[in-house]
């Protein structure tokens, strides 16, 4: 799910029943795992689903719909596996900055 970082800011300061300690060190990673997973749709199409935040509710429903019925043929996949390394050994959060 994605919210962009002025709704995240928000959420934050609405919530007083979490520190959120790791906030800001958090929000450093939301680009770069963007581009992450838009590289494992690139490798295997619709593995990862972008769902905009909306409510609670919604995304429940969003996430139910996008769920696979059965095992999916990626599940064990060295390919995949081997794509990530590569891949995590090529980028890094600072190339996102």
């Amino acid at each position: 799910m994605s919210a962009n970082e002025a709704e995240l800011r928000k959420r934050k300061e609405g919530d007083h029943t979490r520190r959120r300690g790791g906030f800001e060190m958090n929000l450093t990673c939301v680009e770069p795992q963007k581009h992450y997973f838009k590289a494992l749709n690139s490798f295997l199409p619709n593995l990862v689903r972008f769902i905009e935040s909306v409510s609670v509710e919604e995304n429940v429903k969003q996430i139910n719909d996008s769920l696979p019925s059965r095992e999916q043929e990626h599940t064990y996949s060295t390919e995949l596996f081997e794509f990530m390394i590569d891949w995590l050994r090529k980028n890094h959060v600072s190339d996102f900055a």
